[in-house]
């Protein structure tokens, strides 16, 4: 079927909603609207889908998505109620013929007042483990800790989040929005497909690259890095943060908007890190920072090259800061 809205135009769409009866759910008594409490076998002539997992495996098995050059462009899993995803130490989307399989994940908007009317709320995992999550672009749709949907019962547990580890492709659009303390990109035990890094949304604390054992290995797979739009960003400072022996490759990081009180083209955590030589580059045609800077305490073999069309920079410095 052919799937089209002012956020995505999409080769197969697949409808998702919760298997349970819920009261925050549009009232609408006129089809194909449903009614609050109720889940519709059907939408649009598509089933819907009550799990993540099967979302993906239909969308796997059209044949299309495993086909070279899909992308998150092409598939679209759309929320028809607010869903709630608890990892329980599993991967984000289920592996399909020993593929992965790229999606957008959007709400729908069926008052059609521009907002989206539903919510994925989700925990990656229990423990701190990483745990992969499939080439995903979220879109029109707010992605939120489930500690914001769940009733407090006396754990000391946070119901964040979690750290997810993308496979390949990942974006955050203006449109949606999430809350990460720690975002883990680039992780070679999971990061097996080239892709890049699009953060438009959100709220991001921290973000660093490798939490693994195999340290000899290069970080090599996010092709660039895109910051912007309504992103908020406490520090960009890409490196390892607790492996000495892994080095980092520094891909090309483009700055268009968003609010980050600090960055850095080299990590800030491990000073004695293993350097890979490159040249880190960044473009700046947007953004609000408070600090920029060519190098964290990470030590960088190569040349530093800023080039800024327009930005709000409070302190800049060509080379490093530590």
């Amino acid at each position: 079927m052919s799937f089209v809205s002012g956020f995505i135009i999409a080769n197969t769409a697949v409808y998702l909603a919760s298997d349970q009866q819920r009261y925050d759910v549009i009232s609408n008594q006129s089809n194909p609207f449903t009614v609050a409490g109720t889940r519709p076998a059907q939408f649009a002539g598509q089933s819907v889908k009550t799990t993540l997992d099967g979302a993906y495996t239909e969308l796997g098995n059209a044949g299309r998505t495993l086909n070279a050059g899909m992308t998150v462009y092409d598939n679209a899993i759309v929320l028809y109620y607010n869903f709630q995803y608890f990892g329980a130490d599993k991967h984000f989307g289920k592996k399909v013929k020993n593929s992965y399989v790229p999606a957008t994940i959007m709400s729908m908007d069926l008052n059609f007042d521009n907002e989206p009317d539903y919510c994925l709320e989700l925990q990656c995992s229990t423990q701190t483990n990483r745990y992969a999550i499939n080439p995903v672009r979220f879109d029109f749709v707010p992605y939120v800790r489930m500690g914001l949907a769940m009733k407090e019962d006396g754990t000391r547990h946070t119901y964040g989040i979690g750290i997810c580890a993308p496979k390949g492709h990942f974006e955050m659009t203006e449109t949606s929005f999430a809350d990460f303390g720690q975002f883990e990109y680039d992780i070679r035990d999971y990061s097996k497909e080239e892709g890049p890094l699009i953060l438009n949304g959100g709220s991001v604390r921290q973000i660093v690259t490798s939490n693994h054992s195999n340290g000899t290995i290069t970080t090599d797979k996010t092709s660039y890095i895109i910051l912007g739009g309504r992103l908020s960003m406490k520090a960009f400072n890409p490196g390892t943060h607790n492996n000495r022996q892994h080095a980092n490759r520094h891909c090309a990081v483009n700055v268009i908007g968003g609010d980050i009180e600090k960055l850095t083209l080299s990590g800030c955590y491990r000073e004695d890190a293993n350097v890979h030589a490159d040249n880190p580059h960044c473009y700046m045609n947007g953004g609000k920072l408070k600090l920029v800077a060519g190098g964290g305490q990470e030590k960088i073999d190569g040349d530093v090259t800023f080039k800024i069309d327009h930005a709000i920079i409070k302190e800049f410095y060509g080379g490093g800061i530590n």
